[in-house]
């Protein structure tokens, strides 16, 4: 690892912050650099992993930033949207209508179905299975299969690497009618769920709130139409249009 400059911090590097050969504290802490002014670290507020604003956030002093030597930074090919210093009022009303209007997008990757050998599909949902996220997932799913689909047999769903870091809940043996029906609806009933730690607002240390989306991005010519209407919706909210911007990840 070569010592940087904190100015010189991009996307990769890391900051160690505390007095060496101690731990200084509440001082000490580290964490990974998403941009020059982002970071994701371990922090108490946000009950985990998070990610805000690199000011107020890195511990120390003393502060020192790292990067690999030799070590190249992949860029993002996905385009995610930044809210940036809104009120809490002003997130929590937009977290929600991102999800909604978005969800068809963002979660196209989480909520699909695959073509089985026989014909038949099966709608495969990605989830995260901590926090009981999974166990939520899969009841709504049951539910909404038991409503929508009366005749589907319930064992023919599968809980798949549930014990893994990344879960996934398997319905069998669909036929094309009920895999078109039940894919988008679950895109949006499962949608505050899936995209909980994906879409979503967080306290910064300006005293005012940060909301980041992400799930599987836009495309390249999606991302200023999406922009342009988040911006009209944050300013239904009285914010200011200005804080609105995409980023690559």
């Amino acid at each position: 690892m070569q010592l940087i400059n904190r100015n010189e911090a991009k996307r990769g590097d890391i900051f160690v912050s505390g007095p060496k050969g101690g731990s200084g504290g509440a001082n000490g802490h580290t964490g990974v650099f998403l941009s020059n002014s982002q970071i994701i670290h371990c922090t108490y507020p946000l009950n985990g992993i998070g990610e805000t604003a690199a000011s107020g956030w890195m511990g120390g002093p003393p502060t020192y930033c790292y990067r690999l030597k030799g070590g190249g930074v992949t860029p993002g090919n996905k385009n995610g949207i930044a809210i940036d210093n809104i009120s809490y009022d002003q997130a929590k009303t937009m977290v929600p209508w991102i999800q909604t209007k978005y969800c068809w997008t963002l979660l196209r990757d989480q909520v699909k179905a695959t073509k089985q050998n026989d014909g038949r599909y099966t709608m495969v949902i990605t989830c995260n299975p901590t926090n009981k996220k999974l166990s939520e997932a899969t009841a709504r799913t049951q539910q909404e299969l038991r409503t929508y689909q009366p005749g589907y047999m319930q064992q023919n769903i599968a809980i798949v690497n549930g014990d893994k870091t990344v879960a996934r809940i398997e319905c069998r043996n669909l036929t094309k009618a009920q895999s078109d029906q039940m894919v988008p609806h679950l895109r949006n009933f499962l949608k505050d769920i899936l995209l909980s730690d994906q879409t979503y607002g967080y306290s910064n240390s300006y005293g005012t709130w940060d909301v980041r989306v992400k799930g599987e991005g836009f495309n390249d010519v999606d991302t200023p139409i999406v922009r342009k209407e988040i911006e009209d919706q944050v300013k239904k909210t009285g914010a200011n249009a200005f804080a609105v911007k995409s980023f690559k990840f």
